[in-house]
């Protein structure tokens, strides 16, 4: 479960910067909650297992100076750096009043950068394939399974189920 105090301070920050209702979004992520502005991650309030962090998305060139701050480190994401991201820890973040409302109008002013993302649901004729992943998945393992009972070896089952090319040519002999 994640400080639903800190998610509400977050929200009210949002609509202090006169973000449009329309262009932010709240959405569960890893036991957080995790807020988009104009479809990108903005920032997200940690679950408290997770150390309740507040994670700020605010970009390379900011990276840095935020770093340097007391109570801010780099996320960290199956041990590697996440450059544009820190975690801002709940004691930092409620330091000062106005030390909340900044970090979100830093994070909204890198937002702003971005080009505007999309929803993730795209029109199929977007996708390249048109089946579903799940009707994709299953003619995959039909044809593994198929592959296997007429193969003796799993080596067998590769070189069957491996695309076909055209043999190399062999060098002309020199006369």
């Amino acid at each position: 479960m994640y400080d639903e105090e800190l998610a509400r301070d977050v929200r009210d920050a949002l609509r202090a910067l006169h973000c449009a209702d329309d262009d932010v979004v709240e959405k569960p992520m890893t036991g957080g909650m995790c807020f988009l502005v104009r479809g990108n991650v903005c920032c997200s309030v940690m679950s408290k297992d997770r150390g309740g962090y507040l994670m700020c998305q605010v970009g390379e060139s900011r990276h840095k100076d935020y770093t340097t701050r007391p109570g801010v480190t780099e996320t960290d994401n199956a041990g590697r750096c996440m450059r544009g991201f820190v975690y801002v820890s709940p004691a930092e973040v409620r330091r000062t009043p106005g030390n909340l409302k900044s970090m979100v109008r830093d994070c909204v002013e890198f937002n702003k950068e971005l080009p505007r993302s999309t929803s993730r649901e795209r029109p199929s004729s977007a996708i390249p394939h048109s089946r579903p992943k799940s009707a994709r998945a299953s003619t995959a393992r039909k044809a593994w399974t198929t592959a296997k009972s007429r193969a003796s070896t799993s080596s067998d089952v590769i070189k069957k189920l491996r695309p076909r090319t055209a043999p190399a040519k062999r060098p002309t002999p020199k006369k």
